[in-house]
This record gives C-alpha cells, sequence and structure tokens, in this order.
C-alpha cells in the first residue's frame, strides 16, 4: 500500500459573533481537512489548523515527502519533513501533524480496526465534551456580545440548558484579572 494522492483544503468555520480572547479576536477559525488517498483506494482523513499557509506547506514542502510512501511508515516520512517545524515553526509542526493523522487513519482503515485499538484499545466508550466561553464583540447586526461577568454567566446557563455541557472552560485573558475573577466566580 502506497500514498498515492494528498488533498489539502482551508475550512473557514465563521462565528456569530467575533470571540476575545488572549490570542486577539477573531470572527472565524481557519482549518485544514487533510485526505489522503492509498493506491488501494482507502482514504485517510487528518485535521489541523494553519490556513493558507499551512496549506501550501502541505502542498509544496510535506505532501512530497510522504507520497508514494507506506503509511504505517510513519515515522520515517515524519524524519524526513524534520526540518518543516524547524524553519517554520509551530505552522510547519501543524501542517506535519495534519498528514501524520491521515496516516493513523489509514492503518486503522486498513486493519479493519478503529485506531484507538491500534494505540492500546479504548478506554472508554463516550468521550464528553466541554464548552468553551468567550468574551464576544458584537456581530456586524450588533448581536451577540458577551462582555460582562453577567453575560457571560448567561451563555453558560444557555449553552449547558441546550447541550447538557458538563464541562466549561472560560478563555479569559481579555479583562482585568479583577474583572475574571469576578467572572469565574459567577
Amino acid at each position: 500500500m502506497r500514498i498515492a494522492r494528498i488533498a489539502a483544503t482551508v475550512v473557514r468555520v465563521p462565528f456569530r459573533a467575533p470571540i476575545r480572547w488572549s490570542g486577539g479576536a477573531n470572527a472565524d477559525w481557519t482549518r485544514i481537512v487533510v485526505e489522503m488517498e492509498t493506491d488501494e483506494g482507502l482514504v485517510g482523513l487528518g485535521e489541523t489548523l494553519g490556513g493558507s499557509v499551512a496549506k501550501a506547506l502541505i502542498d509544496t514542502e510535506i505532501a512530497p515527502m510522504f507520497l508514494g510512501e507506506n503509511p504505517h511508515d510513519v515515522e520515517r516520512m515524519l524524519a524526513k519533513a524534520t526540518f518543516v517545524p524547524l524553519y517554520h515553526g509551530k505552522t510547519g509542526r501543524c501542517a506535519v501533524a495534519g498528514l501524520e493523522m491521515a496516516c493513523w487513519d489509514l492503518m486503522g482503515k486498513a486493519a479493519g480496526q478503529p485506531l484507538c485499538r491500534l494505540l492500546g484499545g479504548r478506554l472508554r466508550e463516550e468521550v464528553p465534551f466541554a464548552a468553551y466561553l468567550y468574551h464576544r464583540n458584537p456581530a456586524p447586526d450588533g448581536t451577540g456580545s458577551v462582555d460582562t461577568a453577567e453575560e457571560v454567566l448567561a451563555r453558560a446557563e444557555e449553552l449547558v440548558a441546550a447541550h447538557g455541557f458538563g464541562t466549561l472552560k472560560y478563555k479569559g485573558g481579555v479583562k482585568a484579572p479583577e474583572e475574571e475573577v469576578e467572572v469565574l466566580r459567577a
């Protein structure tokens, strides 16, 4: 089995209202979906961040290192790609990770087993999800703002009621420390 084709697609997920966090303000998140096809017709999927810059690295630098290889030889391909993260930092690491993930997906599909079986077995039957709580700027239509402790609390209650989240992760770093402590207390 050999890797015959690699396609990286940038996917933009817009937010209803821009989020604020310690990394800045974002109106959307961008991810890359990696499709890796073998000469036997299996398709493995990977996902990563990095946007158009990571896609360019995948298309021009990393995919050629993986093409023609057996997806089971992931360590050899990672060794060939060692300098990508060195030269391109986090974007390079993310780009390589998307292809590595697709290789692991192919290994599970080739074995006819869920990937967890190849990595030591299933630990649990379900994985709980956590909700992220962000401060939010208003959307272009003026709605969606979340700024005060009361508004963050209302958003938390809304998420729990609508989806049953048992864990909430507050993404702070945008307010004065005293205000963020107030949000956490709420």
